[in-house]
């Protein structure tokens, strides 16, 4: 009788096993099918959404050309000229994206044609008012003319937009709503067979505990890795700091006594210790470059900052007065604009244009006339400083390996230096919670770029 009630209750745990298996794979079919529906219903959505922003940002790229066009018109700079050469291949993109989208509704693509058409008049009408400015400048009557037809031409983009924009939230509207609908029959039939897949909800319930448990013991240790590593860091920078200090006692003498035997016995000792010492005093003078360019940028990152309001343009001058020689000895023209007041440490900030300006007075091109110019415009709550010159330029791929200590473009027999000073400069501004870039053209000049708090 025992034997016969575990054989009993065996075959109905199997039974009911059996039939809630079969009803979750009854309620798999069913969450199949309808989650295909519910799904193709929602690309039908998303399909919509895609075509509402694709037209946003047909609108958006025009009126960014019409804002560059009204700044060429108004200052005559020839940057607007470039700006708008580069934007409008992303007009045209913009449009062929949105043609892709639309190409299964035929009324959609045909307001397409006449939005491109009304985009290629104001382009014509954008076209002609450049070759008018670079000819003799806009005359009143010409002015009049080429505004009317230029607003005429926005008009007729911005109506038939509206129009594609009407189109497709309807078609929005009405998708939302089969959505919704294939959702609620795709739940209510799931919910019939629901428990039946309680039990395997538990199981990845237990699952997904067990994977947030390691993954806060993977979270724990990585921390604790990323603690240890800025200790090391911090004691590779104190020893740093500390070996390129007790460096310049011995240095020094070094240094001192190949600069007395150079004056001592220079012509008396023959033509190789001539060579010899000769090298034995370039070499000490560029260890004792590298030592103290080794010392800023560790004081950079470990002296503690004193950021207070001041005026940029003392900096500069500071900088200046520094690099006084180095100016006059290339006859260098050194402008600048209005700069502002910034929160920033001083001795950094001088640092920081000391060293922009030394490398574009140092990396002159030659036979040209070395002129540097430093700007600032106000962004956001920040400052955007731009230290341009006109010498020799840099290759694109070497704008982010500059500023990497020691990364040298050059060799020392053509210019002098370590490789430190633009890293030191990224260090400073990104203290002060900015970033540095570069933008160069080889053969025609560089701009460093570079961003610091205002001072309130």
């Amino acid at each position: 009788m025992k034997l016969r009630g575990v054989l009993g209750e065996t075959a109905a745990a199997a039974a009911f096993l059996a039939a809630a298996l079969a009803a979750l794979a009854g309620v798999s079919r069913t969450a199949h099918v309808n989650t295909r529906r519910v799904l193709e219903t929602s690309e039908l959505v998303l399909h919509t959404q895609s075509v509402l922003t694709e037209i946003e940002r047909v609108v958006a790229a025009m009126l960014w050309v019409q804002g560059v066009h009204r700044s060429y018109v108004i200052t005559g700079d020839a940057r607007y000229m470039r700006e708008y050469a580069r934007t409008i291949p992303e007009v045209y993109g913009e449009l062929d994206d949105l043609g892709r989208l639309i190409a299964d509704n035929r009324r959609q693509v045909e307001r397409l044609a006449r939005a491109r058409a009304a985009i290629e008049r104001k382009t014509d009408v954008i076209a002609e008012s450049f070759a008018l400015m670079h000819q003799h400048g806009f005359r009143r009557e010409e002015q009049s003319r080429l505004v009317g037809l230029g607003t005429a031409a926005l008009d007729s983009l911005r109506e038939v937009t509206d129009e594609m924009e009407m189109e497709e939230r309807r078609l929005l509207v009405a998708r939302i709503d089969a959505e919704r609908a294939a959702a609620g029959r795709a739940l209510a039939a799931e919910l019939a067979e629901v428990v039946s897949a309680a039990v395997f909800l538990t199981a990845a319930i237990v699952l997904i505990l067990a994977q947030l448990r390691r993954r806060r013991e993977a979270e724990a240790a990585l921390l604790e890795r990323t603690r240890e590593l800025q200790r090391s860091n911090e004691e590779l920078e104190q020893f740093a700091y500390a070996a390129s200090h007790d460096l310049q006692e011995p240095l020094r003498k070094v240094a001192n006594y190949a600069e007395l035997l150079a004056r001592r016995y220079q012509g008396k000792l023959g033509e190789d210790a001539d060579r010899y010492i000769a090298f034995l005093v370039d070499g000490a003078k560029r260890m004792r470059e590298l030592i103290n360019d080794l010392l800023a940028l560790s004081r950079a990152r470990s002296r503690p900052m004193e950021p207070k309001a001041i005026e940029a343009g003392q900096a500069l001058s500071a900088a200046l007065a520094n690099l006084d020689e180095s100016v006059r000895e290339a006859s260098a023209k050194i402008t600048a604009g209005k700069l502002p007041r910034v929160l920033a440490d001083e001795t950094q900030l001088v640092a920081l244009f000391q060293n922009l300006i030394g490398n574009a007075v140092k990396f002159r091109a030659e036979g040209r006339a070395v002129e540097v110019r430093v700007e600032a415009v106000k962004r956001e709550g920040s400052w955007l400083f731009m230290v341009a010159d006109n010498g020799i330029g840099i290759e694109p791929e070497h704008f982010e390996k500059i500023f990497l200590a020691f990364h040298r473009l050059h060799g020392r027999g053509e210019y002098p230096g370590t490789g430190i000073g633009l890293a030191l400069c990224k260090r400073v501004v990104e203290n002060h919670g900015g970033r540095i870039w570069v933008e160069s053209e080889l053969g025609k000049g560089t701009t460093f770029n570079f961003t610091l708090p205002g001072a309130p």
